[in-house]
């Protein structure tokens, strides 16, 4: 299953409710006046948070693709098995580890 981007309609999707829920809130803090720059200061900090968070599941999940993908190719029967791709594909999945 493809992962959402920025600009794919599921990313674009993502980011809107993201948008839904924290705009309000910066906005009720920009009309609080200075008590209220913690307030946003945390709210940014939030954010930035739930964006590394965000890449850190994408990158995960896209090891457990090629891992899924490589499993798939070892357990093809050995005449129907591309010997040098799948050592090739090994040999790049070690190596990113």
């Amino acid at each position: 299953m493809a992962q959402p981007t920025d600009r794919s309609p599921a990313g674009r999707s993502l980011a809107a409710r993201v948008a839904r829920r924290v705009l309000p809130a910066v906005d009720q803090a920009a009309q609080h006046g200075p008590g209220s720059r913690r307030l946003l200061a945390d709210l940014q900090e939030r954010v930035a948070e739930l964006e590394a968070s965000v890449e850190e599941n994408r990158r995960l999940s896209r090891r457990v693709a090629e891992l899924t993908d490589l499993v798939a190719e070892a357990l093809l029967p050995a005449d129907r098995r591309d010997e040098a791709g799948l050592r090739a594909a090994l040999e790049r999945f070690a190596k990113d580890a």
